[in-house]
């Protein structure tokens, strides 16, 4: 019965879909701080002739500020609604490493049990690969090569994606560098799958999606009618802007493969530090730094990336370019502050723009104190 009421429910959000409600009037304290995100969001529209880009703010999973820029159709000059479904990249990436936070504090699954314990086929490698070292990029899998980062390929599994890399040595030794990775998440999709006994999908929907009514967050996969989806864009050779051509996700559904809203994606960051996903303990686990075996700090977590703003503010962030979309969201959660933006065009935006952004509205919180 529940299975039924899981498809009926996709069912209706993709065919009906209910417009999301965003606050209109900014917070006195926050006037400033939107103010000169505006301004850094239209430079970099401009600086990369970016069609269409949507941006939220939230405090306290309150939206503080949510805009949008440009065009969901650039042919026919439609506005980009706040409800358009954008290609979120690698934020999907934040979906798997939860989820398999998730399986940690179910007691389903061990951080630093091998990949073998789990997925007992995948070739035994010169050194052994914990699911800790696939979640902070320490692994040494690979990243895409050549032109595999736009495989217009449809799999029927995400197994059969991890064909592509699973005979391929290894980088270097697990836990001595950081190389960034989508086959590692590709491999801990199956991982989920083979613990669940379930889809990826499915289990995204039923342990994360669901509970935090994410009606707009769903896979990007050709054949499937998706109500309010942005086109999506990319430049030619000849620097031209053009449509993308279809490009079936289903095998990077871990890594990069689903479509949302700025406000959703805020909304779950925003309920992921307020413990409303993970428990306390997990949650910290989630967030706590990852050193490699000489000591050295990697700057990654247990799936997101920390950098600290003006020295004091310690953030966690995930940002990603796929065909036709790029994507950054944001979090302090101290402060419980979050922000994303998504564009329709496969352009990314700079860490250093990605850290101002938050800094604007961190110096608008600063008011709140004072």
């Amino acid at each position: 019965m529940k299975k039924i009421f899981y498809f009926l429910s996709s069912i209706i959000s993709l065919v009906f879909p209910t417009k999301q409600a965003v606050a209109t009037l900014v917070p006195e304290q926050y006037q400033s701080s939107v103010d000169s995100a505006d301004r850094l969001a239209k430079h970099i529209q401009t600086k990369f002739s970016i069609p269409g880009m949507q941006i939220t703010a939230m405090k306290d999973n309150k939206v503080i500020w949510s805009n949008t820029y440009g065009y969901r159709n650039l042919t026919l000059k439609l506005a980009l609604k706040n409800y358009n479904k954008m290609r979120i990249a690698s934020i999907s990436k934040m979906f798997t490493s939860v989820g398999i936070m998730k399986l940690i504090e179910m007691n389903l699954i061990n951080p630093d049990s091998t990949i073998q314990t789990y997925v007992p086929e995948f070739p035994e490698k010169k050194y052994q690969i914990t699911i800790r070292h696939l979640l902070n990029h320490t692994s040494g899998i690979r990243h895409y090569n050549n032109d595999e980062f736009n495989n217009p390929k449809k799999y029927k599994t995400i197994e059969e994606s991890l064909n592509y890399f699973k005979n391929d040595s290894l980088m270097f030794e697990p836990g001595t560098q950081v190389l960034y990775s989508s086959y590692a998440y590709n491999l801990l999709g199956v991982v989920i799958e083979r613990i669940m006994k379930m889809p990826y999908k499915d289990f995204i929907y039923k342990y994360l999606l669901y509970p935090s009514t994410l009606k707009y967050t769903i896979p990007d996969q050709i054949g499937n009618f998706i109500k309010n989806k942005s086109f999506y864009y990319y430049f030619d050779d000849k620097e031209i802007i053009r449509n993308t051509y279809d490009y079936d996700m289903t095998f990077k559904l871990p890594t990069g493969g689903y479509l949302s809203t700025s406000y959703e994606i805020t909304k779950f960051a925003s309920e992921l530090i307020e413990g409303k996903i993970l428990n306390e303990q997990i949650l910290k686990l989630y967030l706590s730094p990852t050193y490699l075996k000489n000591g050295e700090s990697t700057f990654w977590n247990m799936g997101l990336k920390n950098s600290q703003i003006d020295n004091t503010t310690n953030v966690f962030w995930q940002m990603g370019s796929t065909y036709g979309g790029c994507s950054a969201v944001i979090f302090d959660p101290v402060s419980k502050l979050t922000v994303c933006w998504l564009n329709n065009m496969s352009v990314a935006w700079t860490e250093e723009e990605i850290l101002q952004m938050m800094k604007y509205f961190l110096e608008g919180n600063k008011k709140i104190k004072n």
